[in-house]
């Protein structure tokens, strides 16, 4: 089948539904039974989910997907408990934030940061998610602030105490804990009204193709290649079929100093991902591009 010569969906989500959701709605439309994706989207949020198909599923930890890029809302005066609009008010305010406040607070929320995740998230705390603690009312839970990196914030828009913002950031960055903290830096509270994910790693929302698409049977746009979809170096092995069975096969001068690597046959088949050990190479995730 068409859909399954590239094993890597880039597709967009609606408002509505939670990613996992979602993604069930694909599978029960192809027939595909395993898939797994990269960065949850809330039901709120829009934009782009990066899937794997397959057997890919296994390589999904080697794609280059920790770049993100978001449009979002911020409205400042209100606080909610899930520091989006789909919660309960919890703090309100007066104060009209104005441009060259904003302006003048950007900055210091740009490049390495401590972020606290939201209460409602998907975080995990002793191998269960935040946001079912919070659903028990168990809200006051020892979780510390996370590293994330913001590489650029740009207003694109502000009126009526509310401010359209375009975020380059790291993965696990949480637009919705940069609209509260914005708020608060501001003297005031902020939570988030719209977002759409525009961008994952090197793709972007003009790659993508929908849901509507592939239930017409469409697969002409959205899906790529493991070559496409991991930027890791390529080696070519000739004794394919040891690999494939697990085995390490020696190589001469090897000196790639790289962690992993493609693993392709001389017919031009993705193997799988490998790793260096000494003068051989250890094929550390193998599947089949063709089935």
């Amino acid at each position: 089948m068409e859909k399954l010569e590239k094993p890597f969906l880039l597709i967009s989500k609606p408002k509505g539904i939670t990613s996992r959701k979602f993604l069930n709605e694909i599978i029960k439309i192809t027939s595909i039974k395993k898939m797994g994706y990269a960065g949850t989207l809330d039901p709120m949020a829009t934009g782009l989910l990066f899937v794997a198909i397959g057997k890919a599923t296994r390589l999904l930890r080697f794609a280059d997907v920790s770049l993100k890029e978001y449009f979002i809302k911020v409205d400042f005066g209100v606080e909610t408990g899930t520091d989006d609009i789909t919660g309960n008010v919890i703090n309100k305010s007066e104060k009209k934030v104005t441009l060259s406040e904003l302006q003048n607070v950007i900055p210091s929320f740009k490049g390495k940061i401590k972020q606290m995740p939201p209460v409602f998230s998907a975080k995990k705390f002793k191998g269960r998610e935040m946001y079912k603690y919070a659903r028990a009312g168990k809200v006051d839970m020892p979780l510390g602030p996370t590293d994330v990196e913001i590489y650029e914030i740009e207003i694109k828009g502000f009126i009526d105490n509310s401010a359209i913002l375009r975020i380059a950031c790291s993965s696990g960055t949480y637009m919705r804990s940069l609209a509260r903290d914005l708020g608060r830096s501001l003297g005031t509270y902020g939570t988030l009204s719209v977002i759409t994910r525009t961008k994952i790693g090197k793709f972007t929302a003009k790659d993508a193709t929908t849901i509507y698409r592939i239930a017409n049977g469409d697969f002409s746009k959205g899906f790529y290649g493991i070559s496409e979809a991991i930027a890791l170096p390529i080696i070519v092995v000739k004794d394919s079929a040891k690999l494939i069975n697990g085995v390490d096969i020696e190589v001469n001068g090897a000196d790639i100093e790289v962690k992993h690597f493609l693993l392709k046959a001389s017919s031009g088949k993705i193997l799988g991902v490998g790793t260096f050990k000494g003068n051989t190479v250890h094929p550390e995730v193998i599947i089949d591009e063709d089935n």
